[in-house]
């Protein structure tokens, strides 16, 4: 059949995009004709992946920049008519975007059209021909939506032939307060794919939780919560990935609790499954969760999932004490006696994680995909009974009136709305080759590549620092029946030196097309971290800004690795190991050098503790008083023998690209007499060494821009 999936805007990260892609790619794939329609398009291509055989159209596009943005209709000033005014994203609709859905609907050939949001079902319900087998889909629950938006969408679930949510629970609580006449309502779960990664060992310290930084997730709980863990595993630590408008408040939070050893946050990762498998737990703390993407994205990757018992999503995935624990909402108290049960008992952590592995596969996009066919066909049949005829023929009575009323608002009628045909795409969404990366045990990279490139010819993987810096590998031909090439980059044999490289795909002479970063699988950073006879080589694939893939390489000789770094009132004490090399008869020494006044400098002792581990006190009072500017950063040079070259203490010996962004350290500030406030924080640069910012700070500010 062809099939229609209406999304607000496929070109973010969020659940209902991944879901809907997961979903369009599994129908494909059984046969049927799917195609995507994005009422914005908010950036050149999708950020999740989609299956080649799946169309993706847009109708309006979203940046001013942009050659299709329509600045000069009227119809972008102009207020949506159909769409809720209730609905959440009611303020980025408009006339247009209105009009132009209409007029698509109106042209498509679609034999079934699924709706992903209200406002979407709303358009379904009203602009879709009659013939179209119409199904909306709830994403969220019932009692999500404003108490104004479900009684506006009652006739609209009238117009639909089927009404899905995605719980059980939650479509009984819609059967219970909606009548929906002759619209069938039922629940099929969202669809969540295999991982292209191994499974997790389940030996990993570490505890993993995603979602947006907002407070219905409470991540506040969670880490709480985790306190009381730290405080018992010291070596255990929680990784938070996601963005949100409570950033700053968890940062702070971290900090307050003295957690910024213990607790990074990630940002944004895409895709998350190589994450997931690095994990022993998996952790959710939300008061309310309409599916739990997250949960099954976890549990496919062999993590057992500690969550609250949120409605509804939680309870329909997590089988309390055989694949995963259910907490009460809000405790941080008992999700910490959750997450202990399983930190201190390592064999039922393992049994757990393969529980959950083996239950999650009903998740699995062609058991959805497979559900969602059986209702095409059903619904079909019921298309065709007279009695259904008669029906729709009232609804076409009714459907005229509408439309000649809409006429007369301004609205196109039929098909005189074709002025806006050719902003409906359609999206070329393969054109640029992804690339998927493993960091090897032995320290190789092994870049994975689809096969079907080489089919265009002789080409390289170019790994590029700069127009005069580059070194090129070619592709190896394809084996019979492969999916991909492999290009290995070996340890120390590749020429990439210090700092940072773009990768890209390129023919004989030519620039070359950067690759979108793909899976990154880099769990061996944790398991052995990249220590060898030649010191510290790490090699780190990671996702840039842009979507593009990157390696960043550190090589060190000697090289001092922080620990923990301690804030008390009057020093701050970083703790270290040093590798290729150790401590003798010499005072070693920690050389802080200003970065507005490079001859600036003053020394501090560093107290060795055997030949390798070190910690050193920086006295506040010296950072404040001798800064080279009244805004000044210290670097920091060691010197484990005064007769050999410094080394600078860094934090390279993980998976973490970025530590800037990552570790939350408490800002101190100190109430100087003569200065004023001034604040000291310890930062990473973007070089992952470590620095002290030290900065004057209003003291109506100091309690907001600590940890920020």
């Amino acid at each position: 059949m062809r099939i229609l999936f209406l999304l607000c805007d496929a070109f973010g990260v969020g659940g209902t995009v991944r879901t809907t892609f997961s979903l369009a790619s599994a129908l494909a794939a059984i046969g049927h004709d799917v195609e995507v329609l994005s009422m914005f398009r908010s950036a050149e291509r999708p950020v999740l992946p989609l299956d080649p055989a799946v169309r993706l159209r847009w109708l309006v596009e979203t940046r001013p920049s942009h050659e299709d943005f329509a600045k000069d209709d009227p119809r972008q000033q102009q207020a949506a008519r159909v769409f809720p005014l209730q609905e959440g994203r009611y303020k980025a609709f408009n006339l247009l975007v209105e009009q132009r859905a209409r007029a698509y609907l109106y042209r498509s050939d679609a034999q079934v059209v699924i709706s992903t949001r209200s406002g979407l079902i709303a358009y379904a319900a009203e602009f879709a021909p009659d013939h179209m087998i119409r199904i909306g889909q709830e994403h969220l629950t019932r009692r999500m939506n404003h108490k104004g938006l479900r009684a506006e969408m009652r006739r609209h679930y009238r117009r639909l032939d089927a009404f899905v949510t995605v719980t059980a629970s939650d479509a009984e609580d819609y059967r219970t307060h909606h009548r929906f006449g002759r619209t069938r309502l039922l629940h099929i779960p969202n669809g969540v794919p295999a991982p292209q990664v191994a499974p997790s060992h389940g030996r990993t310290p570490l505890v993993v939780a995603a979602g947006r930084l907002a407070k219905g997730k409470r991540f506040d709980v969670l880490i709480r919560a985790f306190a009381k863990v730290s405080a018992a595993h010291p070596e255990w630590q929680m990784r938070i990935y996601g963005r949100g408008p409570l950033r700053d408040d968890l940062r702070a939070l971290v900090a307050e609790l003295g957690l910024h050893n213990r607790v990074l946050f990630m940002g944004v990762y895409s895709p998350l499954e190589p994450e997931w498998a690095k994990a022993a737990i998996a952790a959710a703390s939300s008061d309310r969760e309409a599916f739990g993407m997250t949960l099954v994205e976890a549990a496919r990757c062999g993590a057992p999932v500690i969550s609250t018992a949120a409605p509804h999503g939680p309870a329909e995935i997590v089988r309390d004490g055989v694949d995963g624990r259910l907490s009460p909402v809000g405790d941080p108290e008992a999700f910490a006696d959750a997450l202990l049960e399983l930190v201190g008992d390592e064999p039922r952590r393992l049994a757990m994680g393969a529980a959950a592995r083996e239950a999650a596969a009903r998740f699995d996009p062609a058991v959805v995909a497979g559900a969602y066919h059986r209702l095409f066909t059903e619904l079909a049949a019921a298309k065709t009974r007279p009695l259904r005829r008669c029906t729709d023929a009232a609804h076409r009575a009714g459907r005229r009136l509408r439309t000649a009323a809409a006429g007369s608002r301004g609205l196109p009628t039929g098909a005189d709305g074709g002025s806006d045909e050719l902003a409906f795409g359609p999206l070329t969404h393969t054109t640029a080759t992804v690339g998927d990366v493993d960091v090897h045990p032995n320290g190789d990279l092994v870049v994975r590549l689809p096969a079907a490139v080489c089919r265009d010819g002789e080409l390289s993987l170019v790994c590029r620092r700069s127009v005069e810096l580059e070194h090129r590998y070619p592709l190896p031909s394809p084996a019979p029946g492969a999916s991909q090439v492999q290009v290995v980059l070996r340890r120390g044999a590749d020429g990439l030196t210090d700092g940072p490289w773009n990768l890209f795909l390129a023919r004989p002479g030519d620039a070359g097309e950067p690759l979108v970063a793909g899976m990154r699988e880099t769990r061996t950073l944790l398991d052995a971290p990249p220590e060898g006879p030649d010191g510290v080589h790490v090699r780190l694939p990671y996702r840039k800004q842009d979507g593009f893939l990157a390696l960043r390489v550190w090589h060190r000789r000697v090289h001092a690795e922080v620990g923990d770094v301690h804030i008390g009132e009057e020093t701050i004490t970083v703790a270290g190991r040093l590798i290729g090399a150790a401590f003798g008869n010499h005072q070693p020494v920690l050389r802080l050098h200003s970065h507005t006044e490079p001859t600036h400098q003053r020394e501090v002792p560093v107290e060795p503790l055997d030949p390798h581990r070190f910690q050193v006190s920086l006295p506040v009072e010296l950072m404040i008083r001798q800064r080279g500017a009244e805004t000044d950063r210290w670097q920091l040079r060691l010197f484990h023998d005064l007769a050999l070259p410094a080394v600078r203490p860094g934090r390279l010996l993980d998976d973490v690209v970025d530590k800037r962004t990552a570790y939350a350290f408490p800002a101190l500030t100190v109430a100087d007499a003569e200065l004023g406030p001034v604040r000291v924080q310890a930062q990473y640069t973007t070089a992952n060494e470590l620095s002290l910012l030290v900065e004057p700070a209003e003291p109506a500010q100091i309690r907001a821009r600590a940890a920020s």
